[in-house]
């Protein structure tokens, strides 16, 4: 649950999930990367995150060039990550 997934769209605009808001447990929602729009290959423009639950689209991002996941983060404090956590 620690994890952390950070996208970045062509236009160098970002966004960020957690872990949870797309494990199948507790979030419960679906996170899709879409290639197509209405049949149409979004070839030109990149791929672009589908986050059904953000109902406002603040964190639409299109033109995808860029997907990190990374769970190395320590505690509570911000200090760095306890032993044995790495980042992926």
């Amino acid at each position: 649950m620690r994890f952390l997934i950070a996208v970045t769209g062509a236009e160098g605009h970002r966004a960020l999930l957690s872990w949870a808001e797309i494990d199948p447990d507790p979030g419960q929602a679906r996170v899709l990367l879409a290639t197509r729009i209405d049949g149409t290959p979004l070839d030109a423009r990149g791929p672009q995150p589908v986050l059904p639950q953000d109902r406002c689209g603040a964190r639409h991002i299109s033109g995808l060039t860029a997907v990190r996941v990374d769970g190395g983060y320590g505690g509570y404090g911000g200090g760095p990550a306890a032993e044995g956590d790495e980042g992926v």
